[in-house]
């Protein structure tokens, strides 16, 4: 499955490349600007997904219920020990999806690519469609590391303490909130099924306590929302009124031509 992926992923990706490369003075020129506005807009990622509106109490008030829930990170953990509630093979389809340079990357990424091809759409609308996936999922590594690395909770199997929260869970929830934002329920119902699966892994293997499946959730959620949120703004700015003279033939009426860009 996951060689099937790549395989269309990148002859997908080179069919694409082929299509902008005519464009390539303006690429380049639009990656520069790209480089040099990008650190405040990756802050502003961080501000829509946690600090505009009223998200800042919506992460309290599930961080104060993951809290609630943790008194039976034990006894869950307990019960499955021995007894995974998911099958073996259902096991490793879920954990190949979400581990670093899973296949669920790739497929989202060859999800975006094949439709952009389809759609006929500019170098610069498949980039963004990349870049709010691809910094979704940075932003949530980059937090769900650094708590690792802070809170140093032992993992229920004891292998290491890089438990909370779950990587994989976080990264998913991230994808899957990207594809949601990009093309609505359709796209992200399904990502999100197969994220709640790799989270369910998680806790069918002993590999995490359920607190934190549930807080890599949240994190990967509130992260993919805020950057299609701060796309969102960029998409509504840009849009253009272009007016012109117009000239009609055939009445031989002379008037104004306004065309709306979106």
């Amino acid at each position: 499955m996951k060689k099937f992926i790549l395989k269309i992923f990148f002859i997908s990706f080179l069919s694409f490349q082929n299509l902008f490369t005519q464009n390539n003075n303006q690429n380049e020129s639009n990656i520069q600007n790209w480089v040099k506005n990008y650190p405040s807009h990756f802050i502003k990622g961080f501000e829509h997904g946690f600090l505009k509106d009223n998200k800042p109490i919506y992460f309290l008030s599930t961080s104060i219920l993951i809290i609630s829930l943790s008194r039976y990170d034990k006894d869950i953990s307990n019960k499955f020990k021995d007894k995974p509630f998911l099958s073996k093979d259902l096991s490793n389809v879920a954990d190949n999806y979400g581990k670093t340079f899973g296949w669920g990357y790739f497929a989202g990424v060859g999800f975006i690519t094949f439709e952009s091809l389809i759609g006929k759409n500019k170098f610069d609308e498949y980039f963004f469609k990349i870049e709010r996936v691809a910094e979704s999922i940075i932003m949530t590594q980059m937090f769900t590391q650094m708590l690792k690395t802070t809170i140093f909770r032992e993992r229920p199997n004891q292998k290491d303490n890089h438990s909370f929260p779950s990587g994989h869970t976080s990264s998913t929830f991230a994808l899957a909130s990207s594809l949601n934002g990009l093309y609505g329920i359709k796209v992200g119902l399904p990502a999100y099924i197969f994220a709640t699966a790799v989270g369910l892994q998680r806790i069918s293997s002993n590999s995490h306590y359920l607190s934190d499946v549930i807080s890599g959730a949240v994190i990967g959620i509130f992260v993919g929302n805020g950057f299609t949120d701060v796309h969102s703004i960029i998409k509504n700015n840009n849009k253009e009124v272009n007016i012109s003279p117009n000239f009609n033939s055939e009445n031989k009426t002379y008037g104004l031509q306004i065309r709306f860009d979106f």
